[in-house]
């Protein structure tokens, strides 16, 4: 059985066609990038309550072309609604205080609808809250409701106009990308899978190449670390 080891592939290409090997490892680079983007997808949405689409939707794989040995994974974007979180309305009871001592008014008060999501697994749902802009301005609750491009978001209002909303946003998936990862931010466990899945296919495609060349398997000899 022949190693077919990345680490020695100039002493592979004095063993067999060059463009074979080179062909091998293309494909090896190729299978390597959709299968990591694969992994990717799943430690993103074991991490957070995202939908595969909403991580797809925002990758590039730029594939290596004959002749090249270079390709990559592209994570862009900007952050994104909170309506991939499993947003979703909810009637709540808001919480007032009495107002004198000793009152029999009831502590709980009104009922109103609510938008609740849930942004990262195990973390529980979480109404999108009322807040204060750095500029002061009081912003309103979330509330569901189709945009003028006919997409769901959840919006909140900025002031007191009726009209003047904007949608709610949360991470970005580059930044999900390498919060997921753990080990404070380190794409190790990235690299790791890349390097082995790599060696892996590139095994595999030089066995079938050569497969396709003779159905009697190659006398070469062991080949040697160069």
């Amino acid at each position: 059985m022949i190693d077919f080891d990345l680490r020695n592939i100039d002493e592979l290409k004095k063993r067999f066609d060059p463009d074979l090997v080179r062909a091998a490892e293309q494909a090896a680079i190729n299978k390597t990038l959709a299968k990591t983007r694969t992994h990717v997808s799943g430690k993103v949405r074991a991490f957070y309550n995202v939908a595969a689409g909403a991580v797809s939707r925002r990758v590039k794989l730029r594939k290596a072309i004959q002749g090249s040995r270079y390709g990559a994974l592209i994570y862009t974007g900007g952050r994104i609604g909170l309506i991939n979180f499993g947003a979703r309305s909810k009637l709540i009871t808001i919480a007032r205080a009495s107002k004198r001592k000793g009152s029999k008014r009831p502590r709980w008060g009104n009922k109103r609808q609510a938008v609740t999501v849930q942004v990262r697994k195990g973390g529980g749902r979480r109404p999108v809250a009322a807040r204060i802009s750095a500029t002061g301005a009081k912003h309103s609750a979330g509330f569901i409701v189709t945009g003028a491009n006919g997409n769901r978001h959840v919006f909140y209002r900025r002031g007191s106009s009726r009209m003047d909303i904007a949608a709610a946003h949360t991470w970005s998936i580059p930044e999900m990308v390498i919060n997921a990862a753990g080990r404070a931010g380190s794409l190790q466990d990235y690299y790791e899978f890349m390097n082995d899945t790599l060696d892996l296919e590139f095994g595999q495609a030089m066995e079938h190449l050569l497969g396709l060349e003779s159905n009697d398997p190659p006398d070469t000899g062991p080949v040697e670390p160069g």
